[in-house]
């Protein structure tokens, strides 16, 4: 889009920040128009100037997967509660008798899960938590940071990064790692583990973009007329066959 636009003149200079970091400047004024993985809080959107002042456009769809570094351990399957686990410090160990349970061929040893995680304001954190909110009745948002694109998502003892190419070289390198990240840059790293996910209906699903356009198709038929009117909704965990659990938008938030 942005040599489209400068092939009629118009120059469009964007910078890859992370979701609180493009709110931030669009309710500042540095920028024109900022990218994020979570529409804006009513909070957000009165410091901006208010409904009449901001404009929410959404631009893709994405998903994000559970990645993995476990020597000689493919095909691994995660539910809600797994993850839950893992990321409220419940579950330790690969060989946990919850992953084992839904594992059953794996070889899993009793290594300790390295856990990564987003640092940073993060819509990628948004929606995995937005996840984990709506799939896991444990999931304690005010603890451990609940979905919201500006927060921080805290984990005692693991590895906290800055942008999701960060989070992907971090489970890369440690071994006994586990991390979430936006599906484009686990298919931009062919050679990474990544997890399917138990679906709302009981499918276990690898994150593709077929499972995100039947997670939109699935979560749209299910808004009241309200919700149809606003560019501003969630299509995470949604119902219906195929539909990827941890699916979600991006939007451009301009005033």
């Amino acid at each position: 889009w942005i040599g489209d636009y400068a092939a009629k003149g118009v120059e469009i200079d964007y910078t890859g920040k992370g979701s609180g970091a493009g709110i931030s400047s669009m309710i500042d004024g540095t920028a024109d128009f900022g990218c994020t993985d979570a529409p804006m809080s009513q909070d957000e959107i009165k410091q901006a100037g208010g409904e009449d002042a901001v404009v929410s456009i959404p631009l893709v769809m994405g998903a994000i997967v559970p990645i993995y570094n476990l020597e000689g351990v493919k095909d691994l399957t995660f539910n809600a509660e797994i993850l839950s686990g893992i990321y409220r410090g419940k579950i330790t160990k690969w060989d946990d008798d919850k992953i084992k349970a839904l594992n059953k061929d794996a070889k899993l040893p009793s290594d300790k899960i390295n856990v990564v995680f987003r640092a940073d304001g993060s819509g990628t954190s948004y929606i995995f938590t937005s996840y984990l909110t709506a799939a896991d009745k444990d999931w304690a948002d005010k603890e451990h940071g609940g979905p919201g694109a500006t927060k921080q998502l805290k984990v005692d003892g693991g590895q906290g990064m800055a942008g999701n190419p960060a989070v992907v070289e971090a489970v890369k390198s440690t071994k006994g790692a586990i991390g979430y990240t936006e599906l484009i840059y686990a298919l931009k790293n062919p050679g990474l583990s990544v997890a399917k996910v138990m679906s709302r209906d009981g499918e276990a699903l690898t994150g593709s973009l077929e499972g995100v356009t039947a997670a939109a198709d699935n979560a749209t038929k299910a808004f009241t007329p309200d919700e149809k009117n606003t560019l501003r909704f969630s299509i995470v965990y949604a119902p219906g066959k195929g539909s990827y659990p941890i699916s979600g938008t991006t939007w451009a938030e301009a005033g």
